[in-house]
């Protein structure tokens, strides 16, 4: 405890290990404000003395609750306590409140490393590639001497329990040995002259032959003669666990990219063998999928997303083998990432019946803060389909719109006519719409992807835009996203990163992009700021594009297609009899219901319609499309009969849900078998939704990883339909080995001196492009100059003044605005100065009263 500065002993002893708590300790809190004592309890054993008296607290003293932690916790007061008080003469806090109150407090930082540092503060976002020049490091870390030093090191980017600080534990073929504390893992030199991180079969070192046991990573030796410590870059997995498919399965993915022609060549180099199956290595360890990739004449989808169908048809494969072609596997990362975030996942079976939901042994989460949640009903995107009406929005900007699907697009998409009233149809996409064509109406259009795809990629080092893309494809029908990539001249960062010919420019990041903005040609006109600006004067604008092909260091983001939401309405047209697909219709209270379907493919549930979907009759026998298909029938005639609908063809049904929220059928966070239970749903579309506050007390209260296993779960079809619970338990068993093998694990491994040397700050410096100096004197004074210098400099651009460019109006409007403001902008900065006031006398008696406060103060 601590009183006002004095320290006073706790006698009571915490379970811990490295200075971190091993399990949950409950500490009780009793004040007695007559006697004026206060009193500790540790899970539930109250101390037989008072730990503070009246010695501490004086009379009328006012006290309230407070907490000082780095790690969680949470104060209870009351009244449900785990553990009793003292004596029944206690009562509650007051004011309390009869609930958990968090007061977590997560460890950002190392406070062992960071000792002495300056302050800075980052408002917004920042790249450290794009917005730090330069890293001044304290001259501390040249001149420590070795006494001072650690010899640890740092291992980042394996599992968590083989991640962490390793001490030196002894020698090894005559170099050094590391041990992770607590851990069943080391480091060491190999015979095979290589370092390995490897897994400890025991914990007793000298038990273990360390050349046998199993390596999780591994690093060639550096070359020079008196480096004994481990590479710090250069450590890679086995080729097994950066992930593997069956030879049959690449080479069906490489079909379905069109690259069959180059699979041969690519499946030589990668392949291999893992328990007498040919398999392809995605990293074999003499080179890589995506290096060869490189030298392909026709890339075609790209390496990631050649080895994702991989990885498909291999899991498809699997549940084939085991029967279950209908199934779906549902998961978390094993453990999920200690970070906050979340993720939601729509799964679809076809089949006419209810589905199950099937849940692993393993799965838990680390408390109720972390949580699967699953919805059926509402308005899920699975159930898109033609004559759905949906919300379009694009991804950087504020433009949105709404319209109805009407056709398939390649690549999971689909196309959506714009409504005509939407005000983002404006400038040249509204002389389109409203120009001639033979007769015919026009409408605009766009695309919307099922798992939208975005991928922001930067072209530095001298490496131009117009290095890698052909150029830039103009769509004068589409609104939203008119420009998409034409073809591509070489190999370059975008496909790299996944873009294929016909993915969108995001133009709403482009108008944000400080190089974009700084283009400068009398004929380009002002810099557009908005789609409104872009469509009303879009050959200026296509110049700009031309132009940004010869850029370099510039960010472009692109997309396979536009996010949506689905509207709660469909539009359903019937070329047939309406009888032909939906079996039934009820009407109840004046509303007409869909009670069953005859065939599993019809139009009204590939728009997404459902059962239990209501008729809204006054739109649709208002529809234009509808007139003269009605006969005699008027809306009393169809209410009193709703069979009657079912006879009539060629006409539009206008359907919408009977409720637009989802309802939950599965809410878990923990552990046990009661809480991750078998379920089912009696529709065939479930929505998965996780989410996970990071556990924000890290790693630093349970180390064990199982306890943050997440979930894994098994989407089957219900009632007759239902496999058995043997098959799927199967299939879990071996989901993890076949399944979760192939995609592997991609995170780079990196091992550092848990001391920062000037090997590790340079190395720092050289990943993100900084300059690197020590801190002097005459570094900082040379660094000041330099900053005012170009202070100047932007502040005579903007204010064409060479002799006030001082004045804090023109600095503040320079620098506020350098990022923005266009060189040929018309807009002036205008330096107003105060009028001059007549001078006045000083009294000398205030005079004298001002000097004495100043003394004073």
């Amino acid at each position: 405890h601590e009183w006002r500065g004095e320290r006073l002993p706790f006698n009571s002893l915490w379970p811990s290990e490295n200075g971190n708590l091993t399990s949950d300790v409950v500490i009780g809190v009793a004040v007695d404000f007559d006697k004026r004592q206060i009193f500790f309890a540790t899970n539930g054993e109250w101390r037989s003395k008072p730990d503070f008296t009246e010695a501490h607290l004086r009379k009328n003293l006012s006290l309230y609750p407070a907490l000082s932690v780095k790690g969680r916790a949470g104060f209870n007061f009351g009244p449900n306590f785990k553990h009793a008080a003292p004596s029944s003469s206690f009562t509650t806090w007051p004011g309390g409140g009869d609930m958990l109150v968090r007061v977590d407090c997560p460890i950002l930082g190392n406070s062992q490393r960071i000792r002495i540092y300056k302050e800075i503060q980052i408002h917004g976002e920042v790249s450290l590639k794009r917005n730090v020049q330069r890293l001044v490091a304290n001259k501390k870390f040249l001149e420590m001497q070795k006494s001072q030093r650690s010899w640890a090191i740092r291992v980042d980017g394996l599992e968590p329990e083989f991640n962490g600080s390793y001490q030196r534990a002894g020698a090894k073929n005559n170099m050094p040995l590391y041990r992770k504390n607590g851990g069943k893992c080391a480091i060491f030199f190999s015979e095979k002259k290589e370092w390995r991180i490897v897994e400890l079969s025991d914990t007793e070192m000298e038990k273990v032959d360390l050349e046998q046991q199993k390596v999780m990573a591994h690093a060639l030796a550096s070359e020079l003669k008196d480096d004994t410590a481990p590479p710090r870059i250069g450590w890679e997995r086995p080729p097994e666990e950066m992930g593997y498919v069956a030879v049959e399965d690449f080479r069906s993915a490489m079909k379905k990219g069109s690259n069959d022609a180059e699979s041969s060549k690519i499946i030589q180099l990668l392949r291999g063998t893992v328990s007498g199956e040919e398999v392809v290595f995605r990293s074999p360890g003499k080179t890589t999928l995506e290096a060869e990739w490189e030298k392909l004449a026709n890339p075609g989808m790209g390496a990631e997303a050649t080895w994702s169908a991989a990885v498909e048809i291999s899991q498809d494969r699997l549940m084939n083998k085991l029967g279950l072609p209908q199934c779906k596997v549902i998961e978390t990362a094993h453990p999920y990432e200690t970070a906050e975030h979340s993720f939601t996942k729509t799964v679809s079976i076809e089949t006419d019946g209810p589905i199950e939901v099937h849940f692993g042994k393993e799965c838990r989460t680390y408390d109720h803060r972390t949580t699967l949640c699953v919805y059926g009903g509402g308005l899920s995107k699975a159930l898109v389909g033609v004559g759905a009406r949906v919300h379009v929005k694009v991804p950087t900007g504020r433009e949105e719109a709404h319209g109805t699907i009407f056709g398939r697009a390649e690549g999971g998409r689909w196309k959506v006519r714009v409504d005509k009233d939407e005000a983002e149809i404006c400038g040249c996409f509204k002389e389109w719409v409203d120009s001639s064509d033979n007769g015919r109406d026009r409408y605009c259009m766009s695309c919307v992807a099922e798992e939208q795809k975005k991928c922001t990629v930067i072209y530095s080092d001298g490496t131009t835009v117009g290095s890698e893309i052909a150029g830039f494809r103009f769509d004068t029908s589409d609104p939203l996203v008119p420009f998409s990539v034409s073809g591509f001249n070489a190999k370059g960062p975008a496909q790299t990163a996944g873009v294929m010919v016909g993915w969108f420019l995001d133009l709403g990041a482009l108008l944000k992009e400080e190089q974009f903005i700084e283009l400068d040609a009398p004929e380009l006109g002002p810099v557009p700021t908005s789609m409104t600006e872009v469509a009303n004067n879009i050959g200026n604008f296509q110049k700009r594009l031309d132009m940004l092909l010869s850029l370099t260091d510039v960010a472009l983001t692109f997309v396979n297609g536009l996010d949506f939401q689905l509207l709660p309405q469909c539009r359903v047209k019937y070329e047939e009899a309406v009888g032909s697909e939906i079996s039934g219709l009820s009407e109840k209270g004046g509303v007409i219901t869909i009670d069953g379907f005859s065939k599993t493919a019809g139009p009204a549930q590939q728009s997404g319609a459902r059962v239990g979907w209501q008729l809204n009759l006054p739109e649709t026998l208002q529809l234009a499309i509808n007139a003269g298909k009605w006969s005699d029938l008027s809306q009393d005639d169809i209410i009193q009969d709703p069979s009657k609908l079912l006879e009539l063809s060629e006409v539009m049904l206008v359907f919408e849900p009977s409720t637009f929220e989802p309802e939950e059928f599965f809410k878990g966070s923990s552990q046990g078998q009661e809480v991750w239970k078998r379920f089912q749903m009696p529709i065939n579309t479930a929505q998965f939704v996780f989410t996970t506050d990071g556990d924000r007390g890290g790693w630093f209260f349970d180390a064990d990883p199982k306890r943050r296993y997440g979930f894994l779960a098994v989407v089957t079809p219900g009632g007759a339909a239902a496999p058995s619970e043997e098959k799927v338990q199967a299939l879990m068993d071996s989901w993890g080995d076949k399944a979760t093998r192939a995609i592997g694990k991609r995170s780079k491994i990196s091992v550092e001196p848990e001391d920062w040397d000037e090997a590790r700050l340079r190395a720092l410096c050289d990943r993100h492009g900084w300059e690197f100096e020590w801190m002097t004197e005459d570094g900082e004074r040379r660094r000041r100059i330099e900053g005012a210098q170009r202070a100047r400099k932007v502040a005579q651009k903007c204010t064409k003044d060479e002799g006030a460019w001082w004045r804090l109006s023109s600095v503040t409007a320079a620098l506020g605005g350098a990022m923005t403001t266009h060189k040929k902008e018309q807009k002036k900065i205008m330096q107003l100065q105060a009028p001059e006031e007549p001078e006045q006398k000083e009294d000398p008696k205030a005079s004298k009263a001002k000097d004495a406060k100043g003394k004073k103060r």
